[in-house]
């Protein structure tokens, strides 16, 4: 900040003494708004080294009047969000129906990291239950959840409790399931979304989501044998797929290995094939970003699948 203040001054010491000699009043005018544009610039580039970012600087951009300032504080505000006089600053914003949709959409996003937060949450849940919130908006706020859910078993039983009966549309359910990838070794969770593909009559993205967010618990007996019916007779090519690709998570298994080769000797399918082969080959990269996974970084930190939604 005290960086970003020395440059304006020393930016209007070079203007102000060219003002009454080179400039008219208009030209003088321009120059400033062209300069004040150059800080705007300055402190969007500095924002993406946030973990060098003090607090004290960081509350004051997230409460700047430039909205892309506060898209970009809210952004790259991760590193220091569990301190809760910034959390609660990005709470305000996602809160404040005054505020520009895709930075609220932002600040969803960034709340993630600290969902388990009792305030964070209780406010995340009742937007989701009781605010008549754009849905693109509740969608993040539904994935913003997964970290709650993944280790609150009140998040999980509030979550399955809107799949079942709290959301109607496609587009949301896809986001409750979504939110449930990391807890479906729950018996609780996994049930739920077994139930959709076995008796549901839920829409085809809804079914794949549940096949993605089931991915870590593929090993359960229940589970896999769900998994490896729809790889075997699914009727819809892109359910089966999936299905054939979450395979991948017990390539080790016997059955599910004899099965995969089998699919590559026999089917008349490429894309089948290919899939298979995919599945027994297991690229972790390919793995995580399908199914939307979290996992370790080199630096020890993890990444957070919501930032690829």
């Amino acid at each position: 900040m005290y960086k970003k203040l020395s440059v304006w001054i020393l930016l209007l010491a070079v203007v102000m003494p060219c003002a009454s000699e080179n400039f008219s009043q208009g030209e003088f005018v321009k120059q400033l708004k062209n300069l004040k544009s150059q800080m705007q610039d300055l402190s969007k580039s500095s924002l993406p080294g946030s973990k060098y970012i003090s607090t004290y600087d960081l509350k004051a951009l997230l409460r700047d009047r430039d909205p892309e300032v506060r898209k970009m504080a809210v952004k790259n505000s991760k590193t220091l969000i569990r301190n809760s006089s910034i959390y609660n600053l990005v709470l305000a914003i996602y809160q404040d129906e005054r505020e520009r949709l895709d930075i609220r959409i932002e600040a969803a996003r960034a709340l993630s990291y600290v969902s388990g937060a009792s305030r964070v949450l209780d406010k995340l849940t009742y937007a989701v239950r009781y605010k008549d919130y754009p849905a693109s908006l509740k969608i993040m706020t539904y994935k913003a959840l997964w970290n709650a859910a993944a280790f609150r078993s009140d998040t999980q039983k509030f979550l399955v409790w809107r799949l079942k009966y709290g959301e109607k549309t496609p587009e949301m359910k896809r986001a409750v399931i979504w939110s449930l990838f990391a807890s479906s070794l729950n018996s609780r969770v996994y049930t739920a979304l077994l139930d959709i593909l076995n008796y549901g009559k839920d829409a085809k993205d809804v079914k794949i989501e549940c096949i993605k967010s089931l991915y870590k618990t593929v090993g359960n007996s229940k589970v896999k044998r769900v998994v490896l019916d729809i790889a075997r007779y699914g009727k819809d090519k892109e359910i089966r797929k999936t299905a054939i690709f979450a395979l991948s998570g017990v390539n080790g298994d016997s059955r599910v290995k004899r099965f995969l080769e089998s699919l590559l000797k026999y089917s008349d399918d490429n894309e089948i094939k290919e899939t298979a082969l995919a599945a027994l080959v297991g690229d972790k990269f390919k793995i995580n970003k399908f199914f939307h996974l979290s996992y370790k970084l080199e630096d020890g930190s993890f990444f957070n699948p919501i930032e690829n939604e």
